[in-house]
């Protein structure tokens, strides 16, 4: 299932699982991705390869 499906599915008002934080984490990087992961229900976004500092900034972000 693709991410963006898993996050409409998770985030479905009423759903148990509606209020936890979603990162994606991402190869796919224009701003146009970042608004569809956003538009899908995505809290925070960061790009592959990995950024640890960006990743621990985005779990900072979706906690605060």
């Amino acid at each position: 299932m693709p991410g963006w499906v898993t996050a409409r599915e998770l985030k479905m008002p009423g759903s148990t699982t509606a209020t936890i934080p979603i990162i994606a984490v991402t190869a796919h990087t224009t701003p146009d991705d970042e608004e569809a992961t956003r538009n899908a229900g995505c809290d925070d976004f960061t790009a592959k390869p990995i950024d640890v500092d960006q990743l621990f900034e985005a779990v900072d972000r979706v906690l605060s």
